[in-house]
């Protein structure tokens, strides 16, 4: 079942220092169901050891439709892949999904068909299938542009019902993902509405099954509305809907979600209003990790865009999208910790290499935890600014 869970909440005055990892509740997101979904093109620099301490058991990444025949193009989706399964904690790396861009309506001269989309995709599968486990049709398709109209959830039925099927018969081990569902909200909090009354997430996702498309084995989705407002709506509108087709009863996946710094999208936002919006998203008693139904939880994306054809390290300047953990040149912003702790069980090894971050209140107590990996050294932490280690 996917809606609203009923969680026990039990706060002991005794457990009240230990306020900011969070509570294990009966969310369904659990130990495995944390990952990371990042597209960032220099893998070494956004796949590096933040996010390696991140300890994500899947990674997902968008794939450039129009690119997939270019070598150079896969070369990096190889580099990307491979770095995200170095980081991997078991054999063989780890989960690995993949949604395809939304296509030209026009290819090649001619109005792109279901066959030519499958035809440019079909190498490119048969080329990774043996390292991504799942494969989604298209990342976003309604949230603007020709994909986002009755011709275009029809198109998108289409294709993926011929993925489907090339799976099935090509690639039997590998699972199919819904497109990418996105949440739409109106400046006041509201959802945004067609006319009938219909949300723009309802009306869009019964056409395409009414087209006869196909959910897979997971519904892939897109609230950064809902982070933006710590908000229910948009999954409450998604959760009702779904009953409703074929896709009633599917685990829903987080594919991509995220708060933003100061960018073109929510202009003169705070690192700190950044880190209450990931504590909403990942809190498991009362946020979005609460919900009934959702099984796994990407955050979108690690770093924040940084200058790659430059001497000294920065900023992309004017680049408009950041919703980065870490600030371009690699530091740790507040949500990164956040992020760590929810993703690692409330594992205070998170703080290594970072010890000042542990304080979180006034209190007058010592607070000690353990270095990362090879680290053995236990750090110790004042609340009165001051800080010691020693290996023990």
């Amino acid at each position: 079942m996917f809606g609203r869970a009923l969680v026990l909440v039990l706060a002991p005055l005794a457990l009240a220092c230990l306020a900011a990892f969070p509570a294990s509740s009966s969310a369904d997101v659990g130990p495995g169901g944390w990952g990371i979904s990042d597209d960032f093109h220099v893998p070494r620099i956004s796949l590096d050891q933040t996010f390696d301490e991140l300890e994500p058991k899947s990674f997902r990444l968008n794939a450039s439709w129009q690119s997939l025949a270019d070598p150079g193009y896969v070369a990096q989706i190889e580099s990307r892949i491979n770095e995200a399964n170095a980081a991997g904690r078991t054999l063989g790396g780890m989960e690995i999904a993949v949604s395809f861009s939304v296509p030209p309506q026009t290819w090649q001269g001619v109005t792109l068909t279901g066959q030519a989309w499958l035809d440019q995709v079909r190498p490119f599968i048969d080329r990774f299938s043996s390292q991504v486990e799942w494969w989604g049709p298209m990342n976003e398709p309604g949230l603007k542009g020709w994909t986002f109209t009755p011709s275009g959830a029809s198109f998108l039925a289409d294709i993926s019902v011929r993925l489907k099927a090339y799976l099935e018969q090509s690639h039997p081990d590998d699972r199919l993902l819904s497109p990418d569902f996105n949440d739409h909200y109106n400046a006041d909090g509201t959802l945004k509405r067609h006319h009938d009354g219909t949300s723009y997430v309802e009306r869009y996702v019964k056409l395409f099954d009414k087209a006869g498309g196909q959910f897979g084995s997971a519904v892939s989705w897109h609230p950064y509305g809902a982070v933006r407002r710590k908000s229910f709506l948009s999954t409450d509108d998604l959760a009702t809907t779904l009953s409703a087709t074929s896709g009633a009863g599917l685990p829903v996946w987080v594919t991509e979600a995220g708060a933003h710094v100061d960018d073109n999208h929510i202009p003169g936002q705070t690192e700190a209003e950044q880190d209450a919006q990931v504590r909403w998203l990942t809190d498991t008693s009362s946020g979005l990790a609460s919900y009934d139904g959702i099984t796994r939880m990407h955050y979108y994306n690690v770093r924040q865009e940084a200058k790659v054809q430059s001497s000294t390290c920065g900023p992309e300047p004017g680049f408009p999208w950041d919703t980065g953990l870490v600030r371009a040149c690699g530091d740790r912003r507040p949500a990164w910790y956040t992020w760590c702790l929810a993703a690692r069980q409330g594992d205070a090894a998170c703080y290594d290499d970072s010890p000042d971050a542990a304080s979180w209140a006034p209190y007058s107590l010592d607070v000690f935890w353990r270095g990362y990996g090879d680290d053995a050294t236990i750090y110790r932490r004042f609340w009165d600014d001051s800080a010691k280690s020693a290996a023990w």
